[in-house]
Formats: C-alpha cells, sequence, structure tokens
C-alpha cells in the first residue's frame, strides 16, 4: 500500500509512525524534513486519540456500542491535505493529488 501512495501524483510524504503517548516516525517515504515528519507524527496519533475518545463519548448515549474509527480520518487544508489510518499518515498536495484516488487506496487496505 505504500508503494501505491507514493506513486500518485500529489503525495508529498506518507509516514509510518509508533503509537502511544511519544509517537516516533519508523518508516519515512517522501519529501518532508524529519523535523516536520516528527510533528506530523504526533499530531496524527493526537488527532487519531481524539476522535477515538469523541466517538467513544458519543456510544455513551447511544444504544449500540460498536463504534469504531474503521475508515481513518482526513484533514484539509488549502494548499495541502493530511489522510490517516491506524499508525499511517499521509500529506498531500491538494493543487496535484486526486483525492478519490488516495480514498480507493484507503479503502482497499482498511477492507482488507
Amino acid at each position: 500500500m505504500i508503494n501505491q501512495l507514493k506513486k500518485i501524483d500529489g503525495v508529498k510524504a506518507v509516514v509510518i509512525f509508533s503509537e502511544g503517548l511519544n509517537p516516533e516516525p519508523m518508516t519515512i517515504h517522501g519529501e518532508l524534513p524529519l523535523d516536520e515528519v516528527k510533528r506530523l507524527s504526533r499530531f496524527a496519533n493526537d488527532y487519531m486519540r481524539l476522535l477515538q475518545g469523541l466517538i467513544d463519548q458519543f456510544a455513551q448515549f447511544t444504544p449500540s456500542r460498536q463504534w469504531a474509527l474503521v475508515n481513518g480520518w482526513a484533514v484539509h487544508g488549502p494548499a495541502f491535505s493530511v489522510y490517516g489510518w491506524g499508525n499511517l499518515v499521509c500529506v498531500v498536495d491538494n493543487s496535484k493529488v486526486n483525492h478519490n484516488i488516495i480514498n480507493e487506496v484507503k479503502e482497499a487496505f482498511v477492507n482488507m
């Protein structure tokens, strides 16, 4: 899957990071400087944990207890977007990337 992401036009970086209180990049593919990759790893880990906390809180008020971050998350900015699922995060240049292709790769991975 990493190779698929790296081949997509507009993908600036793909990072696998360790999860937990002190996330660190484990595998780096792309052109981001190391300090930015470390901040990206921290952001992705914190954002994933925040979303899971909100989902857990929401689940307390609904009959079903089966809420999960099955499909990951995405944050879109004016120039760049960040996609995350599991312990993988991907940064893309909005002017060059086809977001549908990123979503197709993500869905294929999530549904394996």
